[in-house]
């Protein structure tokens, strides 16, 4: 499920979305 949606900055919006992810996991 990673390295999956490269398209267009999708790649960019999925690393946001980790980093919000992993702060709020924080």
């Amino acid at each position: 499920e990673q390295q999956v949606r490269v398209k267009d900055g999708a790649i960019t919006e999925y690393q946001v979305n980790l980093m919000i992810t992993f702060v709020v996991d924080d």
